[in-house]
């Protein structure tokens, strides 16, 4: 019964092992987000799970998304990783809806860090990206993993006649959480052999 026993509770510990072996961080994994929408003043954009959601704080002027480009008789669309999303809006919080992307990518959910941003310039275009692009906070675990990007064409005492278009990308990397294959519980299998072996001839010889 003692054998019995300590075969169990090896089994037991060989488990655990196994199971805490599994969803680790063995790896990181990078990507860029990508983002252009039609600006007049300044907005906050805020970009959860690395892209997988994000919306709007409207900060003054325009709202994104309710004015047209070149004389256009429609709006402009917000594009985020060449998806077009047009935002709606609370004029009392001044925040838009959320935008889910549908796209079949495994973003990072929780932890991931926006690494460095990018603004992107069209030299052909001179009234596109006349101001900053700034990370104003990045993601923790105190903003939900959020990071939030303030888009400002209305900067430095200047006032830009007009909106223009801003695009940028953002870098950034997470922990890759690929499930190990339980190891110890192979090992601990292997290692019960022996045991098991010797009471089945214990067995036998009684027999």
């Amino acid at each position: 019964m003692r054998t019995k026993a300590m075969v169990i509770a090896c089994l037991v510990m060989c488990l655990f092992s196994g199971f805490g072996s599994m969803n680790r961080a063995n790896a990181m994994v990078a990507g860029t987000f990508h983002f252009r929408a039609y600006f007049d003043g300044s907005d906050y954009v805020y970009i959860q799970d690395a892209g997988g959601e994000v919306w709007y704080e409207h900060i003054k002027y325009d709202y994104p998304g309710e004015h047209s480009p070149y004389s256009s008789a429609s709006p402009a669309a917000t594009t985020i990783d060449g998806v077009d999303w047009y935002p709606t809006w609370d004029r009392v919080t001044k925040l838009s809806d959320k935008y889910v992307s549908s796209l079949p990518r495994n973003y990072p959910s929780g932890e991931w860090t926006a690494l460095s941003i990018t603004k992107i310039t069209n030299a052909s275009d001179s009234t596109q990206s006349r101001g900053p692009v700034t990370i104003e906070e990045f993601p923790s675990s105190s903003n939900s993993y959020t990071a939030k990007v303030l888009v400002n064409d209305d900067t430095g005492g200047i006032v830009y006649g007009g909106a223009a278009w801003y695009e940028f990308e953002l870098s950034w990397e997470a922990p890759n959480l690929i499930p190990e294959y339980p190891f110890g519980i192979i090992a601990g299998l292997f290692a019960l052999l022996p045991v098991t072996l010797a009471i089945s001839l214990s067995r036998r010889r009684r027999a």
